[in-house]
């Protein structure tokens, strides 16, 4: 089982003022990658998103983020990704932009780590048979360690 993740220095304590600073931060990303989406439904849709990821869901895929987001179905998760409008390109650079403004040390360290670890499963291919099957889950890691 994953074990949960310190997202704030140890001994600190959460204030309901910090999680509306958060929240509005995040309203405030949301408002500068919003024009690179094409329609309104995925441009809300993203908003929802974004929530999902930074909540306290403990599994971040297509139905949690649903279910995080009051959908009752992953559909509309899975179509922003995979097929609706919007440039994605732009929205990495606005991300970065948004980055270095809030972040931005120039003696801080970006580090890429691209990790493969195996994923093997039984299928059932009929009432008598299985086939294991075998690929390779790649994670990208971006860890930044700067002064702020």
């Amino acid at each position: 089982m994953k074990q949960p993740q310190q997202i704030t220095p140890v001994g600190t304590k959460t204030t309901m003022v910090d999680v509306w600073k958060w929240g509005q931060e995040l309203e405030r990303l949301h408002t500068r990658i919003a024009p690179r989406f094409a329609r309104p439904e995925p441009r809300h849709r993203a908003l929802a998103y974004l929530k999902g990821i930074v909540s306290g869901v403990s599994r971040k895929n297509g139905w949690q983020l649903a279910e995080q987001a009051g959908e009752a179905r992953p559909d509309g998760m899975q179509r922003l990704l995979n097929s609706a409008a919007w440039d994605e390109g732009l929205v990495r650079d606005d991300l970065r932009a948004y980055i270095l403004e809030r972040l931005g040390d120039p003696q801080a360290v970006l580090v890429v780590d691209e990790t493969s670890f195996p994923i093997m499963y039984h299928q059932k291919s009929t009432l008598w048979t299985s086939k294991r099957i075998c690929f390779n889950q790649v994670l990208l890691l971006f860890p930044y360690q700067g002064s702020r």
